[in-house]
């Protein structure tokens, strides 16, 4: 999950990028003294023109997992970045009021779902580093990230506290004001998802319509995974090794050969913690039902 370096070079690209005036109504300008403004088509002043630049803020302004095509910067929401040399940088709406007051640093990242906003700060080592706020300013938390990045579709907030050697990763429910972790690998499966390497689109279908997260968090040395949905409940509990897609090759091969319910589409495979040996294959439904696999009599059968 290294996303840091790709997602300034796309938020800086897509800031610079593209329309500058996003409506038929409305018009960025800049006057002689190259102090920038937005007017209205009538020529009405809705924000004076007192700033250093503005620009218009995108769907895609913003670090997203999954991660989005930042060359397309999606739909304007109706609101704009303005930067000041000596206040700092600022979002406004479309009508000329502040929406996020001004701050010194090196960008901002706005979720218009959860009513947050990411600032992005050069420390004194030059790091990057990232905190998030309520409208309002307030930083949410004491501690700055890495980064931290959306969860398309979803109220959910993932802080990454580092990407990298050593992973840790938080994720934070806006709607109920709810943290946890650490973790130390989060994927996503939504309908913004793309496939796996080697996956064929049709083939991988079925897991964009899932709106789950695995994760992985470490205990006692030992890496355990789980699956939440996009409202951030946990639908299956952090008892497994790992979870691995079922794809055409494993359909065909075993799933397939199986004595085994009807109408049941398998996803993932996995086994218990305790499995040391792991003898004991376990499947999951779309549903995130549990079954198992009985090697001796080729058969699938659905857990207690």
């Amino acid at each position: 999950m290294h996303f840091r370096i790709l997602f300034l070079l796309s938020f800086f690209s897509a800031l610079y990028c593209g329309a500058q005036n996003p409506s038929s109504t409305e018009e960025i300008f800049y006057t002689s003294n190259y102090k920038w403004g937005v007017k209205s088509k009538s020529g009405k002043l809705v924000i004076d023109t007192i700033y250093d630049r503005i620009f218009v803020l995108y769907e895609n302004n913003r670090l997203t997992l999954p991660p989005k095509d930042r060359n397309q910067p999606g739909p304007w929401l109706n609101c704009y970045i303005v930067i000041s040399r000596e206040k700092g940088t600022a979002i406004f709406s479309s009508s000329g009021k502040i929406l996020f007051d001004f701050v010194q640093c090196n960008g901002l990242q706005y979720d218009a779902r959860t009513q947050t906003v990411v600032v992005i700060k050069q420390l004194a080592d030059n790091r990057l580093r990232s905190t998030l706020h309520s409208m309002d300013g307030r930083n949410l938390f004491e501690d700055d990230f890495e980064s931290i990045g959306y969860v398309t579709r979803s109220d959910l907030i993932v802080l990454i506290a580092e990407d990298g050697a050593k992973d840790e990763f938080y994720i934070y429910n806006a709607k109920e004001n709810l943290r946890t972790g650490p973790y130390s690998h989060i994927n996503v499966f939504n309908q913004d998802s793309s496939p796996l390497l080697g996956m064929k689109e049709e083939e991988f279908n079925k897991f964009r319509n899932l709106n789950i997260l695995t994760v992985r968090k470490t205990v006692d040395n030992e890496d355990i995974w789980g699956i939440m949905n996009l409202e951030g409940e946990l639908r299956v509990p952090f008892s497994y090794k790992r979870f691995r897609i079922i794809d055409s090759s494993m359909q065909s091969t075993l799933i397939d050969k199986c004595q085994k319910p009807d109408n049941v589409e398998f996803v993932f495979y996995s086994y218990d913690m305790n499995d040391t040996n792991e003898t004991s294959l376990l499947l999951f439904d779309a549903r995130l039902d549990l079954y198992k696999y009985d090697a001796a009599e080729r058969k699938i059968f659905k857990a207690d």
